[in-house]
């Protein structure tokens, strides 16, 4: 995936070649993620305290047409007509994943008087984007040989931007690590501590990995039909934080 200047940065970064305003810039990646959007809307959403909100989009949206007069089209509803990495991210499947992620979603951007609103759907997509690429590096894991499984389960272990992992998830990693390896242990304990209260018979039927570590079919098997079953721990999301300590999407006014 190409990040030239016609592409709009939004892994590790926010630009749009040369051109770095960033609450034009934020009108598009909004946009670009979730389609038209009414003015109103984008406004309440970065304007949330100014005295004329209409007016500042205006005023931003002019600057951003001023420098590429196709990134955002429309009047009263916006659409973006820029790449976004973001976006094309989104549509990769397997390594090409690995190799397009250049970082969490706006990371050490700061975002100057949004909305709360605004600030959770940073939080959101940068989750979202950090799980695709590290479901993508367990789906490469799980066709690989033992060796180069463990170097791809490491990979997606330690995605930045990545939310904790899930009971479920972590059920697919252990599998996929080196035996004794320290990652081995770290993947235990944390299930240990996150299925506690599991059932010590399965309930249901969980999916195995395409190849598995000897001696670890029954433990497996119980935690992956746990995770799957009603009430298990692989449903439902967590707050989103980055693996490598990013700092947090708000920023000062």
């Amino acid at each position: 995936m190409s990040r030239g200047a016609g592409t709009l940065i939004t892994l590790g970064d926010l630009h749009l070649g040369s051109f770095r305003k960033v609450k034009s810039l934020l009108l598009l990646v909004f946009v670009s993620l979730e389609g038209p959007a009414p003015r109103r809307q984008l406004a309440a959403l970065l304007w949330p305290r100014a005295a004329k909100p209409e007016v500042s989009l205006r005023v931003a949206l002019h600057a951003l047409r001023e420098f590429d007069a196709g990134a955002l089209g429309g009047e009263e509803r916006l659409s973006g007509g820029a790449a976004c990495d973001a976006a094309a991210l989104l549509t990769l499947r397997g390594e090409a994943v690995w190799e397009a992620y250049a970082g969490p979603f706006l990371h050490g951007v700061n975002l100057p008087d949004v909305s709360g609103e605004f600030e959770e759907w940073v939080l959101a997509q940068r989750g979202r984007l950090a799980r695709h690429v590290q479901d993508e590096a367990l789906r490469v894991a799980e066709g690989s040989e033992p060796g180069r499984a463990a170097v791809w389960a490491e990979r997606a272990r330690g995605v930045a931007g990545a939310p904790p992992m899930e009971p479920g998830v972590l059920a697919r990693l252990l599998p996929l690590t080196l035996p004794g390896s320290a990652l081995e242990a770290e993947v235990r304990s944390e299930l240990a501590e996150l299925t506690a209260g599991a059932p010590a018979e399965a309930r249901g039927s969980g999916k195995a990995p395409a190849h598995r570590m000897l001696g670890r079919e029954a433990e497996l098997d119980a935690l992956l039909a746990w995770a799957a079953a009603p009430g298990g721990g692989g449903g439902g999301g967590r707050a989103g934080r980055d693996r490598e300590e990013h700092p947090d999407a708000r920023g000062a006014a």
